[in-house]
């Protein structure tokens, strides 16, 4: 079924986007997903990326590359939610990072998705959140991780 990216911002601007339903629409909505990322509206844009890493191919991550580079850690917040679902290099280039976002949303899912698919490379960038984070809640949680990705 297509759908037009009016459609999808509409649906994507729902109080609460059916999600199941998008994601059968499949890789097909990638390209809108990647316009819709940088829509004016912030909650239409973080859903557009918490949608594309739930379809989670190999094309999501260019969506996600470009959703990342959006002003708003709302955003951010939301590609580094949705890459904990999304595997390869480039998806792991960009948890890495958002390990090092200004926003402290943004490293707290940016840590959790390192978690959730443990790669030795994040272990020294989670290791310096462990001891310099600003936010001691963060550390904590960096701490925690590193103990699950050395695990591994």
């Amino acid at each position: 079924m297509a759908i037009s990216i009016n459609q999808l911002r509409l649906r994507l601007g729902a109080d609460e986007p059916s999600y199941a339903t998008l994601t059968r629409l499949g890789p097909a909505i990638l390209p809108q997903l990647g316009l819709l990322v940088t829509d004016r509206s912030t909650y239409v844009a973080a859903n557009a990326a918490s949608l594309a890493g739930m379809i989670g191919s190999e094309q999501a991550v260019a969506v996600l590359e470009r959703a990342v580079q959006n002003p708003s850690p709302i955003v951010r917040t939301a590609v580094a939610a949705a890459l904990a679902r999304v595997q390869g290099p480039k998806a792991a280039g960009l948890v890495s990072r958002l390990l090092t976002d200004r926003d402290k949303g943004v490293r707290k899912f940016a840590i959790r998705s390192a978690t959730a698919k443990p790669n030795p490379a994040f272990a020294s960038r989670i290791a310096a959140l462990s001891q310099n984070d600003p936010q001691p809640h963060l550390r904590a949680l960096a701490s925690q991780a590193l103990s699950r990705i050395r695990r591994v």
